[in-house]
């Protein structure tokens, strides 16, 4: 109820402007707009005091190679205050491996899903994903019959109910090192293609590429998809830019930067966060599909007559036999 004024008169009520003020305006038809501010610097840290980008509207997502679980779980479970985690390389080779994993993830305030490597002699593994979100946030595998047997340690789809209404779908990628572009890597990234087509609704898909963004562009992996690349300016792993996220192209708008984290202490990888904006679905406008062309190809001049068997009818009448 308004309060009065002291002459008895209501007070008038306050407009409220429309859309989020701090997403921007609204555009001529509706859509709200964002205007470009810095308020996610390029450098930033895994240890904060506090969850800065909260207060803000932003959710911050965290990708990193750990090398293995303990040294994962020592610089970044341990430390970070993201909202959400994704590591590649983790070498948790058994199931009975797995279990103990998970409870001291819970131990520390997570939320996990984690794969087994793929086992390469008796005491070794190579990849192993593992993807975890702050306890609160719900988080569940999802499209686990689209990734083949062989590829289940470099690939991993999670859904987090999260950043926009109906949740989101995480991709956790691993590609092979020092091999570019090669069979196995265009292989991994087929098969990642397959998933996040399978998908209904907004994904973010990252982690370990060993591969630059504009590697990744130049193969049509983004048009395949429908992403976009959102890396930080800094390199992440001697020199080169490998750890970045692809957005699907109808929240990349929601994304408010990219920061390489200085203090992560895994080497060779920097760790890398994102921040979106919450509601990221807002930026989603309906269109109508354009209808596939129906080419035109007449054939050229009027049709061919059809055969004609009068001829053979008639020999049949005069003589059966004639026709033999």
């Amino acid at each position: 109820r308004r309060h009065r004024k002291p002459d008895g008169r209501q007070r008038r009520r306050r407009r409220r402007p429309k859309g989020n003020a701090a997403l921007g305006t609204r555009d001529h038809i509706g859509n709200p707009t964002r205007t470009v501010d810095n308020r996610c610097p390029e450098l930033g840290t895994v240890e904060t005091s506090t969850r800065w980008w909260m207060p803000k509207g932003l959710w911050a997502i965290e990708t990193c190679n750990g090398n293995s679980w303990d040294s994962f779980k020592n610089a970044m479970l341990n430390r970070s205050k993201a909202d959400i985690i994704i590591a590649q390389e983790t070498k948790i080779l058994s199931d009975g491996s797995v279990n103990p994993a998970q409870r001291q993830a819970r131990r520390l305030g997570w939320n996990p899903i984690l794969s087994r490597a793929h086992r390469t002699s008796m005491h070794h593994g190579s990849g192993g994903c593992a993807t975890v979100a702050r306890a609160g946030i719900v988080i569940a595998p999802a499209a686990q019959g689209c990734i083949h047997d062989d590829l289940q340690h470099r690939l991993q789809v999670t859904w987090m109910a999260g950043v926009c209404k109906g949740g989101i779908y995480m991709l956790n990628v691993y590609l092979k090192d020092s091999e570019g572009l090669s069979p196995t890597n265009m292989h991994i990234l087929e098969q990642a293609a397959i998933c996040l087509k399978a998908l209904k609704g907004p994904w973010i898909a990252g982690g370990d590429w060993n591969l630059e963004p504009q590697e990744l562009e130049a193969a049509g992996w983004l048009s395949m998809v429908g992403g976009v690349v959102h890396a930080p300016s800094q390199p992440t792993c001697h020199g080169r830019v490998y750890d970045f996220f692809v957005v699907h192209k109808a929240i990349s708008p929601a994304v408010a930067g990219v920061q390489r984290l200085d203090d992560g202490g895994l080497y060779p990888h920097f760790p890398t966060r994102l921040l979106v904006e919450g509601g990221a679905l807002r930026y989603m406008v309906r269109r109508l599909n354009k209808p596939v062309k129906v080419p035109g190809r007449l054939p050229a001049g009027p049709p061919s007559a059809p055969p004609s068997y009068n001829e053979v009818f008639a020999r049949v009448d005069v003589d059966p036999n004639a026709a033999m």
